[in-house]
């Protein structure tokens, strides 16, 4: 289920995402061009079916877009942020110890950042965001900066698009503040 959005919504509009948005547009602008000519503009119910297909394609594009999008930012910008304001602690350190690349350094900061908050991420072929067990990170390494969680047995991505809530991001580094890298 993608994050923020009631599950009820997601199948409503996984039902409207196969009619897919032009297919209420274009109804609508051809009857909007017909009555810009004609005399039905000036018939009250014909501007309910214009205007109802524009307004439910928007506000459903508008709802998804938020829901999916709401408080959440990808796992590679929480490990930057925690690393910047963790820097001159002992994560930071750690952080610059274990690995010379920036890459690395947002590997680790990531990977610690999943042991104080819920991650999420889309499992290849899923385009659905969902939560990230926690025995997942002990099963393969986080790869890109925080980007992609790899699988331990191939090259290819267990987890891509690794996100974490803004929420959480801040409880975590709160947390991490008080708490020594083991």
């Amino acid at each position: 289920m993608a994050l923020g959005v009631p599950g009820w919504l997601e199948r409503v509009w996984r039902w409207l995402e196969g009619l897919h948005t032009l297919v209420w547009l274009i109804p609508a602008f051809y009857m909007g061009g017909v009555a810009a000519i004609g005399v039905w503009s000036e018939i009250p119910w014909f501007w309910v079916l214009v205007g109802t297909p524009i307004s439910a394609a928007a506000l459903m594009n508008v709802i998804v877009f938020i829901g999916k999008n709401a408080g959440t930012i990808s796992l590679r910008e929480g490990a930057r942020i925690a690393f910047e304001e963790l820097r001159e602690n002992p994560w930071g350190y750690a952080a610059e110890m274990t690995a010379k690349a920036l890459d690395g350094r947002l590997d680790f900061m990531a990977m610690a950042l999943t042991n104080y908050a819920t991650i999420y991420g889309k499992r290849p072929p899923s385009q659905i965001l969902e939560i990230i067990p926690k025995e997942e990170f002990r099963r393969g390494p986080m790869g890109g900066g925080g980007l992609v969680l790899m699988r331990s047995y191939s090259d290819q991505p267990q987890y891509t698009e690794l996100a974490i809530k803004r929420r959480d991001l801040r409880r975590a580094i709160k947390r991490m503040r008080t708490v020594e890298p083991k």
